[in-house]
């Protein structure tokens, strides 16, 4: 925020080890000299005025505000959401998408929410997605759990289930922590089923939305 001329190259070297601990750690330890490391930087560092500090600040903005969002819903479990402008209860429902024997529904209510319904044909069972947390979170489990690795998420729990006698091919499980409904289905179904919902979570309409519900 200075005129002091610092290596460019030192604070991605700096922040690339513990971003690369954190990662694949199954408990993250916390970042203790994050907020310490800003006030020693505004308390001795020799600045101008508070006009530098605004300067450098609105340059990120949307990147602070996602910040002050994540802390309000890490911290009250309560979405920061514009008012809704409309009078008139209006729900958004898009052409359902399906693949193989999995149907996906995806509807905006009238607040704003996404909300999804997932139909296993080939198991009988219907799966809904009533939050955007849940939406996005149900995403991530289906792209990263795969051999070896489990998802342990705060909605969902996503594992591979083997057989202990080797007779039949172990097959990918997931379980909602709320209610313990567990539902399986083979490798290939699995991937259909995430190729699926990626291709729901990319129709354009629905892309500025989830955006802004990503906030």
């Amino acid at each position: 925020m200075n005129d002091r001329q610092l290596d460019p190259e030192m604070v991605p070297t700096s922040t690339a080890k513990p971003i690369q601990q954190l990662r694949p750690a199954e408990r993250a330890s916390k970042p203790v000299s994050c907020g310490r490391s800003f006030y020693v930087a505004l308390r001795d560092e020799t600045l101008p005025g508070i006009a530098v500090i605004n300067d450098v600040l609105s340059r990120n903005l949307p990147t602070l505000f996602r910040m002050a969002t994540r802390g309000h819903w890490l911290a009250e479990r309560k979405p920061v959401r514009a008012p809704c402008r409309t009078r008139e209860p209006i729900c958004r429902t898009f052409p359902p998408l399906a693949a193989d024997d999995h149907r996906l529904s995806v509807l905006v209510t009238a607040n704003g929410e996404v909300e999804m319904l997932l139909e296993f044909g080939g198991k009988g069972v219907t799966y809904p997605l009533n939050r955007y947390p849940q939406v996005r979170e149900f995403a991530a489990m289906l792209a990263r759990v795969e051999s070896g690795r489990n998802w342990r998420g705060r909605e969902f729990f996503g594992y591979i289930n083997g057989c202990d006698a080797g007779c039949c091919a172990p097959r990918i499980c997931f379980r909602n922590r709320r209610n313990g409904i567990v539902v399986s289905f083979t490798r290939q179904e699995w991937q259909s089923l995430r190729e699926l919902f990626e291709k729901a979570l990319a129709i354009p309409e629905l892309r500025p939305i989830l955006e802004e519900l990503s906030l």
